[in-house]
Order: C-alpha cells, then structure tokens, then sequence
C-alpha cells in the first residue's frame, strides 16, 4: 500500500461520539427545542483537545456497517440475541432497555449531524459502504507517513508500529495514555500474542464467542504459549490431562485443566475477524482513492454559513468553533506527503506550541 499522506490525527469517531453521550452532563444537554446535543457537543471538544495537542491534520472515521467479509466467516458477528430482542419486543422494553434504545437513537442522529457538520470545518469524514471504521483506520494509518489514533479501543492497539518508513500511535484519551513502540517493550506487549490472546477470549459486545471456556484474559497468554508448543511436538494439542501435564512442562506454564476446552476451529476463526492487518487482501483501488479524494476535497475548505447555522440550532459556543477552523487552518499544510520533510522537524512550532510530533 502506497503512502498517500504526512501526517493525520485519526478519531474514532464512533467511540468519540459513544463516550460523550455516555457522560451524564453531556447526556442531558438540549437546545432549546429541547433536543439532545451533547454528543456532538462532547465529539467537537475531543477532537479540539487532541487537535490542540498534536499538531497533526484531524481526519475522523465512522463505520460505514458491518464488515460483508466478517459476517462471511461469523453470520452472527455484532448480533447478539439481546440486541435483537429490543427491536422485536418494543413494547415490552424494560426502563434499561428503553434508555439503551434512547441511546442509539441519539447516536444515529448525532452521528449525521456531525457528519454534515465536520466537513464544513474543513474535518474530512470517512465512511464507507460495508466498511467498518476500525478497517478504515488501520487502512489510513497504513496510507499515512506519520499517524496518531484517537480511541478508547484497545483493540486498535494493534496497529502501533514504528519503522524508517512509517509510524503509527495511539492516544486513550479516557485512561489518559499515550501508546507507542516504548509503551509496548515496557508493558512487554507483543502484538500477535495481543491479538491471539483476545482470539481465544473473544468479545461479548461482537458477538464472538471464546475459544476456550473458564479461560479468560489472565490465562490466554499461557494457553496460547501451549497452543504454539503443540503445534511444534508430536501429537499436537493436548487431548486428555496426562497429556496436558507433559506439554504444560514443556511450554514452561502451570497446567490448567480448562485448557482442554481449547476449540481450535473456533480460535483460528476469531483470529480473522480480530486481526485487522487481514483486511490488506479485500483492500481495492478504487477505496484507496476513495479516501485519497474524501481527504483531499475537504482539507481547508471551511462553509462558514453551514457552521454558524449548525451551532445556533445546537446552542454550541463559538469559541469550539473558532479554535477548530484555526486548528484545521494551521495543520493543513502538514497533509501533502512531499512536505513532510519540511514539516517533521518544524522548528517555529515546536517552539511556539510545544507540540509533541
């Protein structure tokens, strides 16, 4: 995949948008005709936050639904039968339920309102048909020379690397933490155990199921340890305790007898819909260039009357507004990959702001 870009703030804005309704201040914030706004309100702090941080080009990403590639390998991936439950019983819907359904439905409204809203900032926002935006952002890091993801997904911890050629970081804004090549060696994280540690797990928010029962994130680095060991020994996996006892020796990890719930099937499955670096092979051109002319039109192309008009109706100070068109308009220049070399080092700003690069 060709580099396209210099240097881009990527949000997740799905988990911008989740996190700000999901604070009670924000969740209780209306206009005056008495419609709920704090999402978009909580949305536009984060990315001024971060923006004024990282003096990076923000770009934010939202799915555009669900991976056709996922629901391939899993038809039942993100549609738990509780999820289902609440559109076939709407009248039977407990006071939880009917805040969760709330809930949903103010993100789905927020959601396109910031969609309209963002770009009139000169903010490119990328959505795709059957793309997912945790695919999107991986795909944008890969397109981008220098690149920092704003989320609170630990799963997009995956994606941090760092080479001559290309870098990527991730910002957890609510853990406040800052996640780099470094804070994996000294956290002693490994990227392929990271992503084969959730596989036997699995994500009950996604629908996967584990691997193995009774074995959760404590002990899947063990089992996996085991998993591989087998995999180089005669016999393969463990199929009963003696067994288990002569390999968990020889894997050098204490034996635990749920190991031999290990369903293998089930953990190869998980690792592709988990791993996002297994997106490269349905990647097209025609997305590529997609994103490439999505980021391009929009960058430093402010609507002024959009904007004004947007936050009347959303009761949103000014100042927000103000502070991201100057952001955009500063950090604009950073976007073209052929400047990078003059901008990687840019003396004046670091100086003036102080910002980390």
């Amino acid at each position: 995949m060709k580099l396209a870009f210099n240097r881009l703030l990527i949000f997740d804005g799905s988990h911008c948008l989740h996190r700000s309704l999901s604070e009670p201040h924000l969740w209780e914030m209306r206009n005056t005709k008495g419609e709920r706004t704090g999402g978009v309100y909580g949305t536009l702090q984060t990315i001024l936050k971060e923006s004024n941080t990282y003096n990076y080009f923000p770009v934010v990403v939202f799915d555009g639904h669900l991976s056709q590639r996922r629901l391939n390998i899993h038809p039942n991936y993100k549609r738990t039968l509780e999820k289902q439950a609440l559109y076939e019983n709407m009248e039977n819907l407990t006071e939880i339920q009917q805040l969760e359904m709330e809930h949903r439905r103010e993100y789905n409204t927020q959601r396109e309102i910031l969609k309209y809203l963002l770009p009139a900032f000169g903010i490119p926002v990328l959505h795709f048909k059957d793309w997912e935006g945790d695919d999107i952002i991986y795909i944008l890091s890969e397109m981008c020379k220098d690149s920092i993801i704003v989320s609170d997904d630990k799963d997009l911890i995956q994606l941090v690397t760092e080479s001559p050629e290309r870098r990527c970081r991730v910002r957890r804004g609510m853990r406040d933490e800052f996640i780099d090549t470094k804070y994996l060696k000294e956290h002693n994280i490994d990227i392929n155990e990271f992503i084969a540690c959730k596989a036997i797990v699995g994500d009950n928010s996604d629908n996967i199921p584990s691997a193995c029962f009774k074995v959760g994130e404590k002990t899947a680095l063990d089992l996996y340890k085991l998993y591989q060991t087998s995999n180089l020994t005669v016999g393969g996996f463990p199929k009963n305790e003696e067994e288990l006892t002569k390999k968990c020796e020889l894997a050098h990890i204490n034996k635990r007898k749920a190991y031999l719930n290990f369903n293998e099937e089930q953990f190869l499955k998980n690792v592709l819909l988990m791993d996002l670096r297994l997106v490269d092979k349905y990647i097209t051109e025609d997305l590529l260039e997609k994103i490439k002319n999505e980021i391009q039109a929009t960058y430093n192309i402010i609507s002024g009357d959009v904007i004004k008009d947007v936050l009347e109706m959303l009761s949103i100070k000014s100042f927000i507004a103000n502070n991201l068109i100057d952001n955009v308009n500063n950090t604009s220049k950073y976007v073209p990959l052929e400047d990078y070399e003059k901008y990687k080092n840019d003396t004046d700003i670091r100086r003036k702001y102080g910002k980390l690069f």
